[in-house]
């Protein structure tokens, strides 16, 4: 740190130095307690100020202070948005039945409004908090105020998934995006920023004149490091429309889904369960997966591998797995090679 020399006791010697010897300087003295309580708050001065060195720069900056900082660059952080769900209405005889827009209703401890009719009764509905709660579940939910003729009510399919708000991992990175890789004038890096903006992506991939001349495809990659539903594919669409510079030809599409199944016959600690292991193992995998998603290699500019030595490694990592024999990844022993559209997430875990 720039000030850690700056202690109590440094600022209170310096200051007694500067005091004539003839002076009685001894603790306890009247100078002595003059200066001590004014060195001690400068040096809390000092250690303040190391704490606002550190919000000045974007890479130790947090919170309000990495907001402030990224907005010079017109980076800006990405607030909860609401889930949309659909839900599907019947009346006392079962039939598909139309309620007025605006109606709520409670699921769990949460709020949702009708918003939007999609076909006769089936609706929109928004929920009230924002955020990924509102993609939880499914199930029956009940009318804050009577609906007459109504049977059921029941909430289903994520249309538009909520999002939290934006982690400062996540604007950092955005932010590093936009200083280190200079977007002009529609290059790929351009495309990435872009998609990156709209709320509900979390990793983008531009793979420049991939149909021939003037063609352009963007795979997006959820927060989550899942695929992206087709409403984020959408919107991340008519967005990049508005920015693009005519006579491009873009298509925007989701990642997709490449499963990593995993078999094993385990040596298991006594009283350990293959239940456990197997939970404990999934966890894992799946934080193993999202750290290489999107990931391209420096060496062989193609996604980076999903390892065989890697996924042997995350089971000896669990502690009740003694030991293991016959592991196989996707069938086999052998490294796993994503395309560049493709996300694994876990598949399939068997352990005997």
């Amino acid at each position: 740190m720039l000030f850690e020399d700056r202690t109590f006791e440094a600022i209170r010697d310096e200051m007694l130095e500067a005091v004539s010897d003839d002076v009685d300087k001894r603790e306890g003295s009247i100078i002595y307690d003059a200066i001590a309580p004014a060195a001690l708050k400068l040096a809390e001065m000092y250690s303040n100020l190391n704490v606002f060195l550190d919000l000045v720069f974007a890479d130790t900056a947090d919170g309000d202070f990495l907001e402030r900082r990224a907005a010079e660059l017109g980076v800006y952080k990405k607030f909860a948005t609401p889930s949309i769900r659909k839900g599907i209405f019947k009346d006392s005889n079962g039939l598909p039945m139309d309620i007025p827009i605006g109606c709520r209703f409670s699921f769990g401890n949460l709020t949702f409004e009708t918003i939007e009719k999609i076909t006769s009764g089936e609706y929109k509905l928004q929920a009230e908090t924002p955020g990924i709660i509102g993609n939880i579940g499914s199930g029956t939910i009940l009318p804050i105020e009577p609906i007459d003729n109504l049977g059921t009510a029941e909430i289903s399919d994520v249309l538009i998934p909520g999002t939290d708000d934006e982690t400062d991992d996540s604007l950092y990175n955005r932010y590093k995006i936009r200083t280190q890789k200079q977007a002009t004038s529609g290059n790929a890096y351009h495309y990435e920023q872009w998609a990156l903006s709209v709320p509900g992506v979390g990793g983008a991939k531009v793979i420049p004149t991939w149909n021939g001349p003037n063609t352009v495809k963007v795979v997006l990659l959820s927060t989550d490091k899942k695929p992206v539903t087709p409403s984020v594919v959408d919107e991340t669409a008519q967005y990049i429309d508005q920015e693009r510079p005519i006579g491009a030809i873009v298509t925007v599409v989701s990642s997709t889904e490449l499963p990593i199944n995993v078999s094993a016959k385990l040596t298991l600690a006594a009283g350990a369960t293959i239940e456990d292991v197997t939970n404990q193992f999934k966890a894992s995998l799946a934080e193993y997966l999202q750290s290489i998603a999107f990931v391209t290699n420096g060496s062989t500019k193609q996604p980076e591998l999903i390892r065989y030595t890697r996924i042997a490694n995350l089971l000896l990592d669990v502690p009740p797995i003694i030991d293991y024999t016959n592991l196989f990844v996707n069938g086999g022993t052998a490294n796993i090679q994503p395309t560049a559209e493709q996300v694994g997430i876990v598949g399939n875990v068997v352990f005997t």
